[in-house]
C-alpha cells in the first residue's frame, strides 16, 4: 500500500471514529434503576413541548428508552439549577428551567463523556501504531 494513501485512509478513519462518537453520544448512557415518577414524567413532556435539545439532538427525536435513561441526569441539572423551589409549582419550576436551557449538554459526570469504550481505545491505539509505522504524525 502506498504510504501517502495509507495515511489518508488513517486520517479518514480517525474522523469517522470521532463523528461516530459524537453521533452516538446518547447511546452509551449507563442504565439506571430509577423509576418513572411524576417529576420525570412532567420533565419528559415539557422537554418535548419546549423543543429542547440534548447534546445537539432534539429530545423528542430520541428513542423512548434513551429518553427514559437520560431523564434522571436532566432532573439532577434541574435540581442544581436553583429553579426548583417551594414557592412555585413543579410545573412552573421546570418551565422556568427549560426557558433558560433550550440546549442541554450532558453533565460532566456522565460516563459516556469521560470513558471511551474498549473498542474505541483499541482503534485509536491501532491508528497511532499504523501512523508511526508509516511515518505520519499522530
Amino acid at each position: 500500500m502506498d504510504t501517502e494513501f495509507g495515511l489518508i485512509l488513517l486520517k479518514m478513519l480517525k474522523e469517522i471514529m470521532k463523528e461516530s462518537r459524537i453521533f452516538n453520544k446518547t447511546k452509551n448512557i449507563t442504565k439506571t434503576n430509577t423509576k418513572m415518577n411524576y417529576t420525570l414524567y412532567l420533565m419528559s413532556r415539557l422537554l418535548v413541548d419546549y423543543g429542547t435539545n440534548i447534546n445537539g439532538i432534539s429530545f423528542e427525536s430520541l428513542p423512548y428508552d434513551e429518553q427514559y435513561y437520560i431523564l434522571p441526569k436532566i432532573d439532577t441539572l434541574f435540581e442544581k439549577s436553583g429553579e426548583d423551589n417551594r414557592e412555585k409549582s413543579k410545573y412552573d419550576c421546570i418551565c422556568a428551567f427549560l426557558r433558560k436551557n433550550k440546549n442541554i449538554d450532558t453533565p460532566d459526570d456522565y460516563p459516556m463523556d469521560d470513558e471511551k469504550t474498549s473498542e474505541e481505545r483499541k482503534g485509536e491505539a491501532y491508528i497511532a501504531h499504523m501512523e508511526m509505522e508509516m511515518g505520519g504524525e499522530g
